[in-house]
C-alpha cells in the first residue's frame, strides 16, 4: 500500500502505527520531557514543517 504513489495519509498513519512510529510532535515532547529541548522549539520546528508542506 505504501509503495503506491496514491497511498492515502490515513493508510500511511496506520502502517506507521503498527511499528510504534513516533510523529515529530511525539518525539519532540519526549525530548522536552528529557530536558533536551523546549516546547517552544518543538512548536517552531513543526510550524516550519507545516509551512513547507503547503
Amino acid at each position: 500500500v505504501l509503495k503506491r504513489p496514491d497511498a492515502s495519509a490515513a493508510a500511511i498513519r496506520r502502517a506507521a502505527g503498527k511499528d510504534a512510529f513516533k510523529t515529530m510532535y511525539q518525539d519532540g515532547l519526549s525530548k522536552v520531557t528529557a530536558g533536551i529541548t523546549t516546547l517552544d522549539e518543538v512548536r517552531r520546528v513543526l510550524r516550519g514543517q507545516q509551512s513547507a508542506q503547503h
